[in-house]
Order: structure tokens, then C-alpha cells, then sequence
């Protein structure tokens, strides 16, 4: 109660709300009140955060359900998942988890997030696949700014992270993320989560902010269409090493390129596409090929990639990346990750 409310409360009054305050003091033993006051202040973040996201406060609006249960997500995830159980977050791979043949050899952890799920390699200081549902939320696309600093992750120590000044010392590569943020727009926690660390590789630089980002986008909008995807789309992504890879002082190995695994979540039907870590060229609606003044005009809106120069089979990816995407795949859906399927148009 503060002193302006006591002010206005005669002497008997004060004494009796004296006397209530230190009788509830001394029912709590000492050891505890410093924990209850942080759990009274989390949960009463929690609130405000629920009734931001309920009303859209800070460009999040869900409804009312959505606004809970991201709060009970993010709560559950703020200590965030045993990093060292795989099987966890199913929600995120309903093909079943990726398996990656050498996860018992690299060494990493498997990461359950609010919104998606990730094996981060300590060796390769990245996530090898990152797996997500993106699907139908009214095409709310907010405003993408670049990020201009990720955080550290609570669940792998310092020591697996890629060295920030190590990238800064290439001026071509930076952290490139896996799991796009564009998926969570109007989603605090999924945006907060896109921010760690551990969901990105060292891309180059022009990739990052041109290719990459135009290749997220394009797939959001497929997850948009409710016609084709009803059910919405699962997305796997991830770096490739193939050939003779750089590396960083401080050992990180530089992707060579990088994948999208795209699969309806009704039919099994996929995709895959695989960039290589460079600078893409870049096309208008057109056909033309844009210059780089028209990259950076903000009147041509509509830029975009040739996908069919990158799109392969989803058994190639399987092949170059040592991971099983869809262990629990059904032999006739499995038949189709052969072919280089070009069911997604550009």
C-alpha cells in the first residue's frame, strides 16, 4: 500500500493494515519472501504480456487462447527444455524428429522451443536442422527489422557459441537464422526465441539480408494459402558442408550452403531448395534481373529468387546433410522425397 493510500486512513485504520502486514510477514519464513516477491513479479509479467498479446499491444494480437497458452509456453521454455532428451516438442516434426547420423559423434543438444525445435551442433558451433509448423495466421506480416544483436542461450555454455568477433573480423559473414523470424511477427515468444544464439550459422552477409530473407518470405506466404496448405507447412532448415569448408580462428566451420525442407503437413508432399552461401542474383515479377540500385529501392516490392535454379530432391538434402527428416514416413510418402519435386510455385 503506498503512503499517498495510508495518508487517507484514519489512525485505526493504519493500525489494523499495520498489524494485517505484519502478520502475513510472519507467517512467511525469511527464506522464502525474496522467492515469493520474484514469483509475484513474473507472473504479474506474464499477465501484462497475455494482455499485450490479447489486445496487440506491441504489434502481437492472438486471441484469447493464443495469448495463453504463449505465456504458458513461455514461461515453460523461460528455463527453457532439458537440452539433453531428444523426442521432445513433437508438435514441431509430426513426421517424426530428424536423425542425424552423427549426433553421437559431434556431440550437441536437442532444443525444444516455444516455436520450433532444433539439434545444435557443438562442433559446427550452428543447428544442423531446424524443424517448424508455419501455418495459416492472416498473413499478419509485421515490420522485419534486422537484427541487430542475438542473445545467448540458456541451455549450451558460451564455448559452442560461433565467435562474434570472429565474424565481425571476415566483414562478409554474419548470424544468419535458421528458424525465420518472420514466422512469429505478431508472436513474442517465437520472435524472442529466433533471437538466440544457437538458431543461427555464419551466412554471408548479402545472403542474409537479400536471398535468404526473400526465400523466408516466399515460403510464409505458401504457408498462408489455405486452399493448398490447410493444414500448413513444416519447415526444415539448415546449413550444408560440402566440399573443402573455411573455417573461423575460432573453428567454426562456414557453411558452404544452406537448405529449406518444405512439406505439406496433410500430404507429404515437399519440396527442397539449397542455396549456396553467397550472394543470390535477384529478379524482379518480370523476369529482369534487378541491378543493385533496384535492390535497394524500396518502390519494387515485389524482388524474388528463381527457385527452380536451387530446388533438388528431398532424398538429396537427406544425402548431403546425413539427416533423416521423416523417419515415421509411410514407404508410398517416402517414394516421393526421390524425385526433385516442384510443387511450389514461384
Amino acid at each position: 500500500m503506498d503512503i499517498f493510500t495510508m495518508s487517507l486512513l484514519n489512525t485505526d485504520q493504519k493500525n489494523r493494515v499495520t498489524e494485517f502486514y505484519y502478520r502475513i510477514q510472519n507467517a512467511i519464513p525469511r527464506p522464502l519472501r525474496l522467492p515469493l516477491v520474484l514469483i509475484t513479479v513474473y507472473v504479474a509479467v506474464a499477465v501484462l504480456l497475455s494482455f499485450m498479446s490479447l489486445v496487440g499491444i506491441g504489434g502481437q494480437k492472438h486471441g484469447l487462447t493464443d495469448a495463453v497458452s504463449a505465456v504458458s509456453q513461455g514461461i515453460q521454455n523461460g528455463a527453457y527444455k532439458p537440452a539433453d532428451q531428444p523426442g521432445l516438442c513433437p508438435e514441431h516434426y509430426p513426421f517424426g524428429m530428424p536423425e542425424y547420423r552423427g549426433a553421437t559423434k559431434q556431440g550437441g543438444a536437442f532444443l525444444c522451443r516455444y516455436g520450433f525445435a532444433s539439434y545444435f551442433s557443438y562442433g559446427h558451433k550452428a543447428p544442423l536442422w531446424t524443424a517448424e509448423v508455419v501455418s495459416y495466421d492472416g498473413a499478419k506480416i509485421g515490420k522485419q527489422d534486422s537484427q541487430k544483436e542475438y542473445e545467448p542461450d540458456k541451455q549450451v555454455a558460451a564455448e559452442h557459441y560461433t565467435s562474434k568477433r570472429d565474424l565481425l573480423n571476415t566483414e562478409y559473414f554474419e548470424r544468419g537464422q535458421m528458424a525465420a523470424e518472420i514466422n512469429y511477427s505478431y508472436d513474442y515468444w517465437g520472435r524472442k526465441e529466433t533471437a538466440l544464439v544457437t538458431n543461427t550459422a555464419p551466412q554471408a552477409r548479402l545472403l542474409n539480408r537479400q536471398g535468404w530473407q526473400l526465400l523466408e518470405n516466399q515460403v510464409y506466404l505458401w504457408a498462408q494459402d489455405q486452399n493448398k496448405h490447410p493444414d500448413g507447412l513444416l519447415v526444415y532448415s539448415g546449413p550444408l558442408y560440402l566440399g573443402k569448408v573455411r573455417i573461423l580462428p575460432d573453428k567454426t566451420p562456414i557453411p558452404s550452403h544452406f537448405y529449406k525442407v518444405v512439406m505439406d503437413r496433410k500430404t507429404g508432399g515437399s519440396t527442397a531448395i539449397v542455396v549456396p552461401n553467397e550472394e543470390l542474383p535477384i529478379y524482379g515479377s518480370d523476369g529482369h534481373r534487378l541491378s543493385e540500385e533496384e535492390k535497394k529501392n524500396p518502390k519494387i516490392t515485389d524482388k524474388r529468387l528463381h527457385l527452380g535454379m536451387y530446388t533438388v530432391s528431398v532424398r538429396q538434402v537427406e544425402g548431403w546433410s546425413g539427416i533423416n527428416f521423416n523417419p515415421v514416413f509411410s514407404p508410398a510418402m517416402a517414394a516421393t522425397e526421390a524425385t526433385k519435386n516442384v510443387w511450389l510455385p514461384e
